[in-house]
């Protein structure tokens, strides 16, 4: 959640979706990673 975070919605599952890790390190010259939502919301919870 910052200036340098690209959301994907899913709304199929991750695997249905489009891989945008690629683009991203190329495109954008940055580091992928992904979490979902409980993971960000347990997360929260810790700060």
């Amino acid at each position: 959640m910052g200036d340098h975070a690209v959301y994907q919605w899913c709304p199929d599952g991750l695997m249905a979706a489009p891989d945008l890790g690629p683009y991203l390190k190329t495109e954008l010259r940055t580091d992928v990673t992904a979490r979902n939502w409980n993971t960000i919301t347990k997360l929260a919870e810790l700060i």
